[in-house]
């Protein structure tokens, strides 16, 4: 048949200079499109198919015109003709308009033709040219009569076709809008006013909504109750009815937002951390998507059209994903940089762009289906404040702000053309249109479908589910729906196996390996993973069985070379945190490896000298021996959950058996070696079991109730050993237990009534080896300033501070390797903190509140505002505030106590860094005014602000959280001497944040002016080691004039930074055999006056007990293996030359004693037995340096130990051959700080 283009009024449709070839598929048409003249096949919405195409198809002995239009409609407009051409009637779904066309030039028609075309977006109305037309359709819009001198003429290579244009077309009418609004839904109509009807008022608050428009049927959220609630309503929105619970409690656990699917009757809604669906008309529910604790999805947005639905991730990592109706977590990432908060998200289906609002960065943002084609439509604060579900209607979003209790609306394409529809609301939580084009008809996937519970659309097609819980699910539907994975020698083999037909189909998911072992299918995941001495997991490498904790995402496996049990965590593409969890002597080979994450043990085969399986907790402890006797090494392992069994292979008594759970009741199921050789993997499902066979190079299946008939599934493969089965119910669903851990690796382990519990694991790199607590957080493990660690924690890659949010830049911010740069905008400069931007002085009037201004200079700005009674600030723009706290056991709530109804949201700074969502074990709620800090640690201690804008003033309010910690537990912490970068303190390397929280920076005021002359090492909350010759210095000073700072980075005693606490000296002790005159016993021990709060930033150097005989903290240089100290201090960078202005570091080799002895004795200095040398030339400290520390790492305890103090040196820095000379902390003087501390 030949195909027609119509040219349709719209600006799409009107570039089209292409023919098109139809899907002769009755009245409906379908992807994929083909074009003749080039013969390219399109199979997805293209910029070059959002036409609408018309098709003349044979119904019988006649001919009729049906028009088709996926891309730009809902593809289901449809022709019925009676007796054609001379008369016919033409009937049109709503979302359909009626066009006519004048064809002429071929063979088929010779008179006016008239097709539906989905181009309501397009302002097309019914027409009508001519004839005999009878037009039937609900609520017809008003007729037009189409002109010959309005015919648009089409450039089309095949026929010459002219449509006729309506003589005027209406802007489409008011749809309305019906919203949540505390615990009432409401309705806004248009009449001559916007009327708000309420439809509905519950007894709580409601929380998300949507609906089916032509059923006339409503759902909605009632999150105190934890239901999915459904009702009617009324063709006027007036009123609901048959108001029942779709969903209850048992299944409903944190509820946020639904879409439903006006389609298929389906509806989704996003829950804790999981996307589940549920049928509307029978209650079936299905968990489509359930993953850890890092994921939580909010805003949801289904496109039965398509088949996909699209998901907002506001957890850990936000992203937007587009994922299938009807596969479990079959998901693309289609946006993920730049995004805080995605809270809202809509679709555009006709032109394939979805759009969502981000509330943190207050944007409004589109990207196309695919992830292509991202932009910000709209970047405005004061527009976009709380956004709460949105909608587009003729060009336009909606969306109702929680914050400004307003309906508004912009343009979808610019963003702007700002328009308030309605105002006044109370507290909306959601809204939708109630435009019965938002729900176009499509095609009906499940129509003709033969599923017995769940038919969900899955892309073009359609997939059967069995619901959860529905243990009774058609084992005809289980049966021919399974899939079996075998690692066979180079290649990873999966079976498409029917069980109800025989059909098998063959296809690798895996090639180009060598001695594949085992393989495993993670459902949560929907990914393969498998051993072979190819392995991309360099965790994985040569290693042998393999098997998936599915609730949880851990992966665990057996390394038989090293005689060990591993578990790593999976994130995204990669295994993180591999820990060890069993190690045993040569005897131990373990082989295969069964879980039950639901109740928290753990299986597994040992192949060694006294074969046996073993069933353990999962964390590795409680190991039991469940089988020993008579059996040979059991290659093969699996559980039968079902039937509660264990089954295993043995290949050299060439038998399969079985036993209870606990390994009782053991039972003999197939003994006949005949039909079993070398049995290898193992595999369950319902009445069959199937094994892999090393003898026959085949896979096999037999039924528990006739062993001995057994079947071939697949032949002639190479080596087939370890196996895993894909169907329903071989990986049962269970709740996750790690999901408030705050572990590193979270793993299940058995706990009261028959479930299981969390347990903490440690990571093989963050062990702590002289404790078996268990503190071993990502925290740990530090990188250099400018660096983090990479995914694995294996090494250290830039940071992006002005992405991650981690500058203090007040206006620009730059990135650069390893730092940042701070610049100004316009008609500002920077100040000399190199962080904020200032104006001019006092001319400018900075100062608010009445506040008065003077000419001097304040923490690097060039003039001080003397604030009014009641205000404070830099700018007097601060009020002050109140924080209230509240403590339960490791959790710390602080609320913000401000006026129910702010003009601006509520920020939070720790340390003067701000507080975003996102942050690990920080959680803010109630729109920003309360921070909920889980797992609290030393590392969450400071200061806490909180600060709104309130009728004009900025309100602020602060709180010191302290949190005591054990200096064993945070002593010498900071990144490792493999990460430090090596430099010199004499114009040398800047120390990294966080990279010296040992060492304290005394300081004392000369002349009006605060300096630096001294280091020292905290060692206590109260108590500094420095060197006494430092106390020279402070004779004849006041302890007020005497202040130490810890924290600090910079020397800049007037710029105030976000973890530096200071204290006055109360006391200082000096050594009784310091001597003055050689530095001998240079030491001495300050108490302050204030105590110190262990911070990340501020912590003890770890000081050696006197009888500690650890080699690697003692500084003696090896024989062969130079031995590096870290020196820090903030000393001059040159002799002679001026105060770093930063932290800086210095990596030194200690000298030998002869040398360092021989070096000075030609300078008439003396070098004792209590001192020692290190560094020497332009490896030196220098002037102010002097009571730092010199520290060495241990790796035993993974972390840096104080050996020496930073004494003396040649006259002049850095002096060619010349080492600095340090006090040794040796046993002598261990056992004098531990006295006097």
């Amino acid at each position: 048949f030949l195909c027609i283009l119509v040219a349709i009024l719209s600006c799409i449709s009107l570039n089209s200079t292409i023919g098109y070839k139809c899907t002769l598929s009755g009245s409906r048409c379908h992807l994929p499109f083909t074009i003749r003249q080039t013969n390219r096949t399109y199979y997805g919405c293209t910029q070059e198919i959002y036409r609408t195409l018309w098709c003349p198809v044979k119904r019988g002995s006649r001919l009729v015109p049906v028009a088709c239009s996926p891309c730009a409609g809902d593809g289901a407009c449809y022709v019925q003709a009676s007796t054609f051409p001379s008369d016919f009637s033409i009937e049109c779904p709503w979302s359909c308009g009626l066009v006519s066309a004048h064809l002429w030039g071929n063979r088929i028609y010779s008179k006016d033709s008239f097709v539906c075309a989905a181009a309501v977006h397009a302002g097309i109305y019914p027409a009508t040219v001519g004839g005999t037309v009878q037009v039937s359709r609900a609520s017809t819009p008003a007729s037009y009569v189409g002109r010959y001198s309005n015919a648009i003429h089409s450039r089309s290579k095949d026929a010459s076709i002219s449509a006729f244009q309506p003589t005027r077309t209406t802007k489409p009418a008011f749809p309305g809008i019906i919203y949540t609004d505390d615990h009432q839904i409401k309705v806004l109509i248009q009449n001559r006013r916007l009327d708000k009807l309420t439809m509905f008022t519950g007894e709580s608050k409601i929380l998300s909504m949507d609906l089916d428009i032509r059923r006339r049927v409503l759902f909605w959220i009632n999150p105190l109750n934890r239901q999915i609630m459904k009702a009617s309503f009324s063709d006027g929105f007036t009123s609901v009815s048959n108001v029942s619970v779709l969903q209850s409690n048992s299944l409903v656990s944190t509820p946020r937002q639904l879409s439903f699917d006006w389609v298929h009757e389906v509806l989704y809604w996003t829950d804790d951390h999981s996307i589940r669906v549920v049928m509307t008309l029978t209650g079936h529910m299905k968990i489509l998507i359930n993953r850890d604790a890092d994921y939580i999805p909010h805003a949801i947005q289904v496109d039965p059209n398509t088949g996909y639905f699209y998901v907002t991730d506001v957890g850990i990592y936000p992203k937007i994903e587009k994922c299938s109706m009807g596969a479990q977590d079959r998901c693309t990432v289609l946006a993920q940089e730049d995004m805080l908060k995605p809270i809202s998200l809509t679709l555009d289906s006709p032109s394939s762009i979805i759009y969502w609002f981000d509330s943190e960065l207050a944007t409004l943002n589109s990207c196309h289906t695919s992830g292509r084609m991202r932009r910000v439509v709209l970047r405005q604060f004061e527009t976009i404040r709380s956004p709460v579900g949105m909608f587009l209607f003729d060009n336009k979003v909606f969306w109702a702000d929680k914050e400004d209790m307003m309906i508004k609306s912009v343009d979808q394409r610019a963003g702007n053309r700002l328009h308030i529809t309605a105002a006044g609301l109370d507290q909306p939580t959601s809204i939708r249109s109630l435009n019965p084009q938002s729900q176009p008809l499509s095609m009906r996937r499940c129509q003709h479908s033969s599923c017995p519970h769940f038919c969900l659309p899955d892309g073009r097609t359609h997939q059967c589910i069995c619901p959860d819980n529905e243990f009774s699910c058609n084992s005809t539907l289980l049966r021919s729906n399974m899939q079996i994975l075998i690692a066979d020698d180079t290649v990873i083999r999966r079976a498409r196996v029917n069980l109800v037909t025989g059909n098998i189909e063959v296809a690798l998911a895996g090639e180009g390996l060598t001695n594949a072992a085992d393989v495993v299918f993670n459902s949560k995941t929907n990914k393969i993973y498998w051993s072979s001495e190819t392995s991309t997991q360099a965790n994985i490498i040569k290693k042998d069985g393999v098997a998936i904790d599915w609730i949880h995402n851990n992966l665990y496996w057996t390394d038989r070379a090293n005689h060990k049990i591993m578990v790593g965590a999976v994130v995204m593409e990669n295994i993180e945190n591999t820990t060890t969890l069993i190690q045993r002597n040569s005897g131990f080979s373990p082989g295969a490896i069964a879980l039950d994450p639901i109740k928290g043990y753990m299986y597994m085969s040992d192949l060694g000298l006294n074969p046996k399986i073993e069933k353990c907790y999962m964390n590795g402890e409680a190991c039991v021996v469940l089988i020993q006797e008579d059996i040979k090494p059991p290659n093969g392992i699996t559980l039968d959950f079902t039937a509660k069994k264990m089954y295993w292979t043995d290949g050299v008594r060439k038998t399969l058996s079985y036993s209870n759970l606990d390994g009782t009741h053991r039972r003999t199921l197939l003994d006949n070696s005949a039909l079993v050789g070398r049995a290898y993997g193992i595999g369950v499902f319902y009445d069959r079991v199937f094994w892999t066979d090393l003898t026959f190079n085949a896979l096999f299946t037999i039924t528990k109730s006739s062993p001995n008939e057994r079947q071939a599934i697949l032949i002639r493969m190479s080596e087939p050993k370890g196996m895993d089965i894909i169907a329903q119910y071989t990986q049962p669903r269970g709740e996750p237990v790690c999901s408030d851990s705050g572990c590193s690796l979270c793993v299940p382990v058995p706990g009261a009534s028959n479930s299981s519990t969390a347990a903490c694991v440690c990571p093989d790199h963050l062990r702590l080896p002289r404790s078996e607590l268990l503190e071993c957080r990502k925290h740990t493990f530090t990188c250099r300033r400018g660096l983090k660690p990479n995914v694995n924690y294996t090494h250290c890659v830039d940071t992006n501070e002005c992405e991650d949010n981690l500058h203090q830049c007040e206006q620009v911010c730059t990135n650069i390797l390893g730092s940042y740069l701070c610049g100004c905008n316009e008609e500002f400069t920077l100040s000399l903190d190199r962080r904020t931007c200032y104006q001019a002085g006092c001319t400018s009037g900075p100062c608010q509140n009445v506040g008065f201004c003077s000419d001097v200079a304040n923490g690097g700005f060039p003039y001080t505002c003397h604030c009014a009674r009641g205000f404070r600030g830099r700018l007097c723009n601060e009020v002050f505030g109140n924080i209230t706290v509240e403590k339960r056991d490791d959790t710390v709530i602080l609320t913000c106590v401000a006026p129910r109804i702010l003009s601006s949201v509520v920020k939070w700074y720790r340390n003067r860094e701000r507080v975003i969502a996102g942050m690990r074990d920080t959680l803010l709620q109630s729109s920003g005014r309360v921070v909920r800090l889980s797992f609290v640690t030393y590392l969450q201690a400071g200061e806490y602000k909180c600060q709104f804008e309130y009728r004009g003033a900025e309100y602020v309010a602060s709180y010191f959280l302290e949190v005591p910690a054990a200096i064993s537990d945070v002593c010498g912490k900071a990144a490792s001497l493999s990460d430090r970068i090596g430099g010199r303190i004499v114009s040398g390397v800047r120390t990294a944040p966080f990279g010296g929280p040992f060492i304290a920076m005394l300081t004392r005021e000369d002349e009006g002016m605060r300096e630096t002359f001294c280091g020292g090492s905290i060692v206590t909350t109260n108590k500094v080691v420095t060197a006494a010759h430092c106390h020279l210095i402070l004779v004849g000073l006041n302890a007020s004039e005497i202040t130490i700072f810890a924290g600090k980075v910079s020397t800049d005693i007037s710029l105030v930074e976000p973890y530096q606490q200071d204290s006055a000296i109360s006391s200082i002790l000096i050594n009784d055999n310091y001597d003055h005159d050689i530095l001998n016993s240079d030491i001495a021990v300050l108490t302050l006056s204030k105590n110190l709060v262990f911070t990340k930033a501020v912590k003890p150097i770890c000081v050696p007990l006197p009888n500690d005989r650890n080699q690697d903290i003692k500084p003696r240089p090896s024989m062969d293996i130079p031995k590096l100290g870290l020196v820090l201090g903030y000393g001059r960078i040159r002799h002679g030359g001026p105060i770093a202005t930063e932290l800086r570091e210095i990596l030194v080799e200690i000298r030998k004693q002869n040398f360092c002895v021989q070096r000075y004795q030609s300078l008439d200095k003396v070098v004792t037995s209590i001192m020692f040398c290190a560094g020497g030339g332009s490896e030196d400290a220098c002037t102010g340096d002097s009571g730092g520390p010199f520290t060495l790492w241990s790796n035993r305890t993974q972390s840096w130990w104080l050996a020496g103090i930073v004494s003396w040196g040649p006259r002049g820095c850095g002096v060619a051959n010349l080492p600095g000379v340090y006090t040794r902390i040796g046993t002598q003087f261990r056992r004098w700080i531990h006295d006097n501390i």
